[in-house]
């Protein structure tokens, strides 16, 4: 249960058509004493985007709702990235049906979620 309770910092991702790379951060949740906790937990942590620039210096940070998204499903077009909506938390999961929510840095350099 420890890795609930930590942030943890998943592998970057390279968007070839911005040059610039994304990093999730999944933020760490409260842990109920003597309750037990399932590794699909991992599905509500809340989470944070990070932005880095060629050099790797951050220039954005978003956090996210818990409950929304897969983080660990993803994919980069010229659009932007692109995170599945397949939690199975989201009170609009379908396991009949793939989802995917684009995500994009307008110019003020805020995410915009484009749905």
């Amino acid at each position: 249960m420890l890795y609930l309770q930590k942030p943890r910092y998943e592998s970057l991702m390279y968007d070839k058509y911005r040059n610039i790379y994304y990093r999730v951060c999944l933020l760490p949740i409260e842990i109920e004493k003597g309750k037990k906790y399932s590794p699909l937990k991992i599905a509500e942590m809340p989470f944070s985007i990070m932005v880095l620039d060629s050099n790797f210096r951050v220039i954005n940070e978003q956090k996210f709702k818990k409950h929304l998204y897969n983080v660990f499903e993803y994919f980069i077009t010229e659009k932007g990235l692109w995170i599945s909506a397949n939690n199975p938390y989201n009170p609009g999961f379908d396991e009949n049906k793939i989802s995917y929510v684009l995500f994009r840095l307008n110019k003020k350099k805020e995410w915009k979620n484009l749905l």
